[in-house]
């Protein structure tokens, strides 16, 4: 048995070697046949391209400055919300002016819409730097046709106006300047009450029981008839 095996490893020996093998036993499987054909060559040309490796996202294409702009609204608009258990004291941009009790009636509605306290004051800001002023410019704008209706309606008043309009207008003048205080010459002119028709008309009635060649003086001094005058006008005159 040994000697067969001696005899094999000597016969196959030379066999190893011109096939290449360091001895040993010859790998499993069935050796290559003559009749299978070479394995074919790649096509010439160039490779298909590999896809581009993945990474970060320009942050200038459109779609990413669209995406970072809707997150920075996102986060800024999630700071306007979550009422907090009280307000602190809200600041009154310079300038404006509130009426009185406006916070007690703020505070609630903003609560109410679950305002933050950055949120509330935000709010705030654009009622006083944007709203206020519209409203008291219609306001003013209102109160000036105001007046303007007030001199019109005077101008055709039965008593006032008409032809003797201007004149009526001077003996009014006259008698104001004689009774009225500086204080309410200027409050009339201020809110516009100089134009009231019945302003006017009291002013007018005054002057015309005013005699040219005595004026009345405010303490009452002058003619009787002139005293009876003023006190059918002024009945606390006197006292």
């Amino acid at each position: 048995m040994k000697m067969s095996r001696m005899l094999r490893s000597i016969l196959l020996f030379p066999l190893a070697i011109f096939m290449g093998v360091d001895g040993g036993d010859p790998p499993a499987g069935d050796p290559p046949s003559a009749a299978d054909p070479p394995a074919a060559d790649p096509p010439a040309g160039d490779p298909p391209a590999a896809d581009p490796p993945a990474g970060d996202p320009d942050p200038d294409s459109p779609e990413e400055k669209a995406k970072a702009e809707a997150d920075a609204k996102a986060a800024d608009a999630a700071k306007l919300v979550g009422a907090p258990e009280a307000y602190t004291e809200f600041k009154v941009p310079k300038g404006a002016v509130m009426p009185d009790g406006f916070f007690e009636a703020y505070t609630p509605i903003v609560k109410d819409f679950n305002l933050s306290q950055e949120g509330a004051q935000a709010l705030f800001d654009r009622l006083t730097t944007d709203l206020q002023p519209k409203m008291i410019a219609a306001q003013q704008e209102k109160w000036e046709g105001v007046k303007t209706a007030w001199a019109e309606a005077t101008k055709v008043d039965k008593e006032i106006g008409g032809t003797a309009y201007d004149a009526n207008v001077a003996i009014a003048q006259r008698a104001l300047n004689t009774f009225a205080t500086p204080e309410l010459k200027q409050a009339l002119s201020d809110y516009g009450m100089g134009n009231h028709p019945e302003m006017v008309r009291l002013m007018l009635r005054i002057g015309k029981a005013m005699r040219e060649d005595s004026v009345i003086q405010p303490d009452g001094s002058g003619g009787d008839g002139d005293k009876a005058k003023l006190k059918s006008l002024y009945p606390t005159m006197d006292k």
